[in-house]
């Protein structure tokens, strides 16, 4: 993968929780000496590396976008939402720059209402 990918992702989508395949994170970490983008279907705890660095696991979830739709069509009272409006909301900005360097993936969901200003400016 990373002699393919300057930043692989590994995404293994398995919930629920106790299905998940936790051992994932920490060797993607690893083998990818921490350039991996890790996203899960279920939460994990940040992996610390033997350099002591620490990785973020991303959980990617539905309730990420649920919120985008909602925030996004009742201010612009949208008579429907289209594959073009997706399309522009999936390039608003997601992270900040810092949080992308650590390999942070998405917004954590308790700082989701926070990202809703992107998704509108979108």
């Amino acid at each position: 993968m990373c002699g393919l990918n300057e930043r692989p992702i590994i995404s293994p989508l398995s919930n629920p929780t106790s299905r998940a395949s936790a051992a994932l994170g920490r060797p993607s970490s690893e083998w990818s000496k921490g350039k991996v983008l890790f996203a899960s279907g279920s939460p994990f705890a940040p992996i610390h590396d033997e350099a002591g660095v620490v990785h973020h696991p991303a959980q990617a979830n539905n309730a990420y976008i649920f919120p985008a739709v909602g925030f996004a069509a009742i201010p612009t009272q949208s008579r429907e939402i289209t594959d073009e409006m997706f399309v522009l909301a999936a390039g608003a900005p997601r992270q900040t720059a810092s949080a992308v360097a650590s390999g942070v993936v998405f917004w954590y969901l308790s700082g989701i209402r926070a990202a809703r200003g992107c998704w509108l400016a979108a």
